[in-house]
């Protein structure tokens, strides 16, 4: 959330204090109306990204904790980046699944700015879990089926994630696992069928996360992708490693159009043969050889249930 003058209402980044123009204080987050008007008070920024930012609110009468997402309006972005971003958070609204983030309301704000305002998460998001060495064996179907099974229920209603990669997904301290940014991406940049991931990558770039969307097979605004993408995150859980070893995001690309598809029993010899069998078909090059996300719900609950999977 940027920071803007009261008077002439420029806008300015968080880190300036006063209007260059007229020298008045910039209005803190603290008083963004929307949220101030209906008994929210500003607690903690949370992160931020491209064109959005999060942030904790909590409710002054009950309490309650939230998280609050905000689109601002930014002038470069293209036509009807603020309408899609409003569609895809009252898509989301009205799901209801103890593995999707609860989206409580959704509006605008007086200087354009579009929100979310959703459940607050008390834990960590699988990135960070990642970040702190490998995850045992073991322990990734649980994870799993709770991501396969909120996802499933998006695609019954017929909203695609768009984004699934580590970053997005959310462990709380309960142990439940819930899917994050539902439709988001999706609904902020409208895919590019010609589009191709620039060549140099850097740490910032979010590496990672250019593995986890097919874009180089198809808009990623599919359910498809999204099952491409679950494929990629079970890989990536068990074999303690993305299943491409490129050095930029063009020999990525290479890799992924021309060799075959990584094997999980590649870095776990003893891998279950249906857990092999799914994640292959998920990230098969085909789309329409992918399973549906409902199919890979069955499948990984069979598993647990045969293997012994925590």
């Amino acid at each position: 959330m940027t920071r803007h003058c009261p008077v002439c209402r420029l806008r300015y980044p968080n880190d300036r204090e006063h209007c260059f123009v007229d020298g008045h204080p910039l209005t803190e987050p603290t008083a963004w109306e929307p949220l101030e008007r209906t008994g929210y008070r500003f607690v903690r920024a949370l992160g931020s990204g491209r064109l959005w930012s999060t942030h904790e609110f909590h409710h002054v009468d009950s309490g309650a904790r939230v998280a609050v997402k905000v689109l601002e309006r930014d002038p470069s972005s293209e036509p009807g980046v603020r309408g899609r971003f409003l569609s895809a958070g009252r898509a989301a609204q009205r799901l209801d699944h103890p593995n999707l983030t609860r989206v409580i309301d959704v509006g605008e704000g007086p200087e354009g700015e579009v929100f979310w305002v959703t459940e607050y998460l008390d834990g960590e998001p699988l990135s960070a879990l990642l970040s702190s060495g490998p995850v045992p064996r073991r322990g990734p179907l649980k994870i799993l089926l709770h991501v396969a099974r909120g996802l499933e229920h998006a695609h019954g209603a017929g909203l695609v994630h768009g984004d699934i990669d580590p970053r997005s997904i959310f462990i709380l301290r309960s142990g439940v696992t819930k899917l994050c940014d539902l439709g988001l991406v999706p609904s902020v940049r409208r895919p590019d069928p010609n589009f191709r991931l620039p060549a140099q990558l850097t740490e910032s770039d979010a590496f990672g996360s250019a593995y986890y969307p097919g874009v180089h097979l198809e808009p990623r605004d599919s359910m498809a992708a999204d099952s491409y993408a679950f494929g990629v995150l079970i890989f990536e859980l068990i074999a303690g490693r993305l299943p491409y070893d490129a050095k930029d995001a063009l020999q990525l690309n290479v890799q992924r159009e021309r060799l075959p598809v990584p094997t999980l029993r590649s870095v776990w010899a003893d891998v279950p043969e249906p857990l092999e069998a799914l994640t292959a078909g998920l990230m098969a090059k085909s789309a329409s050889e992918r399973p549906a996300i409902a199919d890979a719900v069955l499948a990984l609950t069979a598993i647990r249930a045969a293997a012994g999977f925590e």
